[in-house]
């Protein structure tokens, strides 16, 4: 479960910025904060690939 919660809360976070309109307007604004926050997720993912949480002590 651990695993999901940073995947889960990365997509309520983009959901939220989507649709309570706390970004710009402009297309190319919301574009690039998708693009950060898929950066962040691919980075993550990386991270926990690395260094799978369970195998740390």
């Amino acid at each position: 479960m651990l695993y999901w919660i940073p995947r889960v809360m990365l997509a309520v976070v983009a959901a939220a910025i989507l649709v309570f309109g706390l970004v710009p307007e402009t297309v190319s604004d919301v574009a690039n904060i998708l693009l950060v926050m898929l950066a962040g997720a691919g980075a993550l993912s990386l991270t926990l690939a690395v260094f799978p949480p369970e195998e740390q002590r």
